[in-house]
């Protein structure tokens, strides 16, 4: 599934907004204020064009009674009430004068469906969605995949996530099993399902070790030697298996990369079952050496990294019918530096682009160490700047591997140091232009009574000064 672009029409900020996307990485930008989120929402209502249900009954007649029957035609939204098309709210209109409101998209599912074109519309505040405007695109995404189409994977990565606490906890856990569409739970809602998710792979890991514990084999001295599988344990030992070993490889995959060889990274090595006091029983991350962590309790950064992982590895694995990870579709990641240190800034979306190849990833970011490790060359990627004032957004190209400060003061506004003592540092350079080398030292001094003093640049002026006072220049 490839998201293409999008048209909007008095939606919140947004007037008149068309906008297009990477098929590998598009990373949104800009102060606060400048839309993003309205952007993300604009897809999140979009996108629920998948979640379409078209309800139709008639009259029947049932062993003498009169019933309701359902007539209208089947959708993957069937048995999951989580899932409905969003529709729009006052507060939605840009301007509540107007008597429309749009979000009209270009889509590819794909080699043999693309270029599939929809709107997300309404007449006026207070009416509803028109389904004439996306019910024929419906039709050949559902016609598609009843024909073997892949469902695309589709997760929306808030804020706040994890860290927002399930609320249909019951819900969930009746369903979770069974549902093939269950990687489109609440689509539209800045909610995951991590929980769910860690109480899975606990419940996979305690199995295993059930089944393999009814085969153990002692020596003569009493002593376990080996545990062998009961033949009748095999099928199911070996589904527990693969779908561990699915989820793992996410994890392997993901932190293949120096950044967690360093000191003091968690390094992923293999799932298992806490052996310590404190970790007994509990699902832990096991490093290759030997260390055990609580994944309930990994620091910030590599608690939200990780349960992303997680969320998308399992929500893949439903969705192929417990086949592979490896599906396509679309994940948003609002902020996705959030807790993380600046070396894993600047491998994160490498990261995820290597564990999940065939997905399209729209993030957002106010990092500079993210923007600039991105290779924009190619048409795969893009970087879009967005403004204030809700304009068409401007595309960067070539920004890959810039300097920091440069990225963050050409790019982003923003001064590379606090601006009084930026000030200073322009004062005293402006200083040994003129050759003023007696009030080029004073500003040197004043900056070394509030700056530390072996700075790269306060060691160039007073090389600089001690040579214009030597030979004159």
């Amino acid at each position: 599934m490839y998201l293409k672009k999008l048209h909007i029409s008095n939606f919140r900020c947004f007037r008149d907004y068309t906008i297009e996307f990477a098929p590998g990485v598009t990373v949104l930008f800009g102060k606060n204020g400048s839309g993003k989120s309205t952007l993300i929402h604009a897809i999140h209502k979009a996108l629920s064009m998948l979640m379409y249900t078209k309800n139709e009954y008639e009259n029947v007649t049932v062993k003498g009674k009169r019933k309701k029957k359902l007539v209208g035609y089947k959708t993957i939204t069937r048995n999951n009430p989580y899932l409905h098309t969003k529709g729009f709210a006052n507060d939605d209109f840009n301007n509540l004068e107007d008597s429309f409101i749009e979000i009209a998209s270009t889509v590819d599912f794909g080699s043999d469906l693309m270029d599939v074109n929809w709107k997300m519309s309404a007449k006026a505040s207070n009416s509803k969605l028109r389904p004439t405007e996306f019910e024929d695109a419906y039709l050949a995404f559902y016609s598609w995949q009843e024909n073997g189409g892949q469902l695309p994977l589709l997760a929306y990565i808030s804020d706040g996530f994890p860290h927002k606490e399930d609320n249909k906890k019951s819900q969930v856990k009746a369903k979770i099993r069974a549902l093939r569409n269950f990687a489109y739970f609440d689509w539209d809602e800045e909610e995951g399902c991590t929980n769910e998710w860690i109480l899975r792979l606990e419940d996979n890991l305690f199995r295993q070790a059930a089944l393999l514990a009814k085969g153990l084999v002692k020596n003569e001295q009493g002593l376990i030697a080996r545990a062998q599988l009961q033949e009748e344990d095999e099928p199911e030992f070996q589904e527990l298996s693969h779908e561990q070993q699915c989820v793992s490889e996410c994890f392997t995959a993901f932190t293949s990369n120096s950044v967690f060889d360093s000191e003091n990274a968690i390094k992923f090595n293999m799932f298992t079952l806490g052996r310590t006091k404190q970790n007994e029983g509990k699902l832990c991350i096991q490093t290759p050496n030997g260390a055990e962590y609580d994944f309930r309790k990994l620091p910030a950064g590599y608690k939200r990294l990780f349960n992303i992982v997680l969320d998308l590895a399992y929500r893949s694995y439903i969705l192929s019918e417990r086949s592979t990870t490896n599906n396509h579709g679309l994940v948003i990641i609002d902020e996705i530096d959030l807790h993380l240190h600046p070396q894993l800034e600047q491998v994160v979306l490498d990261c995820f682009k290597r564990t999940f190849p065939f997905v399209q990833f729209i993030v957002s970011t106010h990092s500079p160490l993210v923007l600039t490790d991105i290779e924009t060359q190619n048409s795969r990627n893009r970087v879009l700047k967005m403004t204030p004032a809700c304009d068409a957004p401007e595309e960067w190209r070539n920004v890959h591997g810039i300097d920091y400060n440069q990225m963050l003061e050409e790019n982003m506004d923003v001064s590379k140091r606090k601006p009084e003592i930026q000030k200073l540092f322009n004062k005293a350079w402006d200083e040994v232009a003129d050759k003023n080398t007696v009030a080029a030292k004073q500003t040197v001094a004043e900056l070394e009574s509030k700056t530390p003093a072996d700075q790269i640049e306060l060691v160039q002026l007073r090389a600089i000064i001690n040579r214009i006072e030597i030979i004159g220049k």
